[in-house]
């Protein structure tokens, strides 16, 4: 009998950035003043738009969107006045441009290109939670789905170089003292070490139990319903905005 409860590479990884995407709420909504928290916990949003980018397909989603609306009003009612939009709405965008490229450019990407018009646009982070900087790192999940059209180290050098930009952005919008820039740089250095371990076989299954696996899948199943179920929960209990 085939065993169908296994956990993988990919669910690892997602698994983990909901981990990392908990430390960063608990420092966001409840413990101010432990900046350290965030620090860590900022690494988780990286991981999502990588995984993003790599996705097999770029197809409009529904439930996604639906999501993205609920939060962002919610978001909107706490501070009674139009804000950002919800980085839901960031991943939506980015996945319809990649969507785009994916269909109409056979071409390899001219990456400095796309790297200067992010850096050119950063000022999007006022209209949506990470705005080009996240989309960044899409793009870096894109190229490595499509690497056979690039050299062979463009995917990871592509990616140290997305890396560097998000770390410093992350620090420059987050005030962070020069401690907090520490714990940044081995954040993203762990990141992306991560990511290029799951690239190298994003369905590599992982030694463990049925049993354990049967408990972490779910959290793999439905990430976007955690996300935003706990995103609710928070915001209703604390008052605080995302």
């Amino acid at each position: 009998m085939v065993n169908k409860y296994f956990l993988t590479r990919w669910d690892a990884l997602k698994i983990i950035a909901l981990l990392l995407m908990f430390i960063d709420h608990a420092g966001h909504f409840y413990f101010h003043n432990e900046l350290w928290l965030r620090a860590i916990g900022r690494t988780c949003a990286p991981i999502f738009f990588f995984l993003s980018g790599f996705a097999p397909h770029y197809r409009f989603n529904t439930r996604l969107m639906l999501f993205a609306i609920i939060l962002t009003i919610l978001d909107w009612g706490m501070q009674n006045q139009i804000s950002t939009l919800n980085i839901l709405f960031t991943i939506i965008l980015g996945r319809a441009i990649l969507g785009w490229l994916e269909r109409h450019n056979s071409n390899p990407l001219k990456l400095y290109e796309w790297v200067i018009g992010c850096i050119a646009l950063s000022t999007s982070v006022f209209i949506t939670q990470y705005g080009s900087l996240g989309f960044l790192f899409m793009l870096a999940g894109f190229i490595y789905r499509h690497k056979l059209q690039y050299h062979q180290n463009t995917p990871s050098r592509f990616l140290i170089v997305v890396t560097l930009i998000y770390a410093i952005a992350v620090c420059l919008l987050g005030n962070y003292e020069i401690s907090r820039w520490f714990i940044v740089g081995i954040g993203f250095v762990l990141i992306n070490a991560l990511l290029r371990w799951f690239a190298r076989e994003p369905t590599g299954q992982l030694p463990c139990s049925t049993y354990f696996a049967k408990a972490l899948l779910p959290l793999s199943w439905y990430t976007a319903e955690i996300y935003t179920g706990h995103i609710i929960i928070l915001i209703l209990l604390t008052g605080h905005k995302l």
